[in-house]
């Protein structure tokens, strides 16, 4: 329930969030290396967000933004959570349900199934303890920087932990605090999911 929001333009979150001023979140620099070798490779890119859907297309476009400054196109796809909205703005109530825990999972194996992939052969990337159901859904899963139960987890799982560095700002000309959304990548015709906030990859 979103009821804070009723009445509110998706455009006034996003200046409110502060990307008008800045011009978008900032990423991992080891993140966007890692994006770019699975782009270069022709993976489609999915981020799995449990943020709203307009913040989370505005990291998307920041994605597609350091991907292109070092001479890379791709597309960067979302699945977030929705909002119902009228002419007057959001009602508050959520379309579907938020894409947060297991529902990440769900979403992953829908996307799957639509693109005809198998997820045995995908890759996944997390931070929080809510993406284990994420990770858990594909075959080559990896926390990233992980909390506490989420090292757990990969403990548990034999999952390869990996430690991101080199935050930077997506904007050349101002700073932004902030930490990357997240990363995945597939090999072949698979998905991949990733999640720090999270994402997808399959190969087109």
């Amino acid at each position: 329930n979103k009821t804070y929001l009723r009445g509110v333009k998706a455009t006034a979150l996003q200046e409110e969030a502060g990307f008008a001023k800045v011009g978008g979140p900032a990423f991992f620099a080891d993140g966007i290396e890692r994006m770019l070798a699975h782009a270069r490779r022709g993976h489609r890119i999915v981020l799995v967000s449990g943020t709203l859907e307009p913040l989370a297309l505005r990291a998307a476009a920041a994605l597609r933004e350091e991907l292109r400054a070092r001479r890379c196109e791709a597309a960067v796809h979302v699945c977030a959570t929705q909002l119902e909205a009228t002419s007057d703005g959001w009602t508050g109530r959520v379309l579907g349900e938020p894409t947060f825990g297991e529902a990440k999972a769900r979403a992953v194996r829908q996307l799957a199934e639509h693109w005809g992939l198998a997820l045995s052969g995908c890759y996944a990337y997390g931070d929080s303890e809510q993406d284990r159901w994420l990770l858990a859904a594909t075959g080559h899963a990896c926390a990233v920087n992980p909390s506490r139960g989420l090292q757990r987890a990969a403990r548990l799982y034999g999952w390869p932990v990996l430690r991101w560095s080199g935050t930077k700002a997506f904007s050349r000309e101002t700073e932004q605090n902030g930490r990357a959304a997240a990363s995945a990548a597939s090999e072949g015709k698979q998905l991949a999911s990733g999640a720090s906030r999270s994402s997808l990859e399959r190969r087109t």
